[in-house]
């Protein structure tokens, strides 16, 4: 099976899934005993510009195996706008079929199977966590505020990346999964998707009960 047609495949799957395992895992921290990693950059504040900048201290690496992705492959976002600037790392799905967010509130987690930022066609996913149990506020947590035009920053290896904002939405768990296709699409125009938690915070019901969407354009 193509990587495409995966993501095709298991739209529908992935979108209910995906509800399920980032926004139940809000919950499983107060009973995990597992450690979380603080030593990642989190939410700076960052004065708002149009430029994407120069140098490498602008856009830091970190420990990243570089050598081990494609150039295609994001490695950081930042949103001036809301004083984001995370790591990205890859994830993929896992062997009951969900697919892998990371662990670490403080890392975005880009959608591998599918299409990457600045493809021509299909939606590039990035998510991330609104927050956690033990670590407060994700890289995330204030997603929802972004307005049409904002600016988001993607570099990859080899180059940097502009995109802005055409649309930020909040989609219950049935709006979700009925535009699981257009969310995980493989084809059409390129987009960029990012996706966190939102909506109300139901412990009984497994935790957050919708999504938050924003859906950006390449600029330039």
């Amino acid at each position: 099976m193509t990587k495409h047609k995966a993501v095709k495949t298991l739209a529908i799957f992935l979108s209910t899934a995906f509800i399920s395992a980032m926004c139940i895992l809000l919950f499983q921290e107060l009973t995990s005993n597992q450690s979380w990693n603080t030593d990642v950059p989190q939410a700076q504040g960052e004065t708002p510009d149009s430029s994407l900048g120069d140098g490498a201290d602008e856009w830091p690496y970190d420990s990243y195996p570089l050598d081990t992705l494609s150039d295609t492959a994001p490695l950081r976002i930042k949103i001036p706008e809301l004083g984001v600037d995370s790591k990205v790392v890859p994830v993929g799905i896992n062997p009951d079929q969900s697919m892998e967010i990371p662990s670490n509130i403080f890392n975005i987690g880009w959608y591998e199977p599918g299409p990457s930022p600045g493809d021509p066609f299909g939606s590039a996913v990035l998510a991330g966590h609104r927050d956690g149990a033990e670590d407060g506020r994700g890289a995330f947590y204030n997603l929802g505020e972004l307005d049409r035009g904002d600016v988001i920053k993607l570099a990859t290896k080899t180059k940097k990346m502009k995109f802005l904002v055409l649309r930020t939405e909040i989609l219950d768990k049935r709006t979700f999964a009925l535009r699981s296709q257009e969310i995980f699409a493989s084809d059409g125009p390129g987009v960029l998707t990012l996706i966190t938690c939102g909506g109300d915070y139901d412990r009984s019901r497994g935790g957050y009960q919708a999504n938050v969407i924003v859906t950006a354009k390449m600029s330039g």
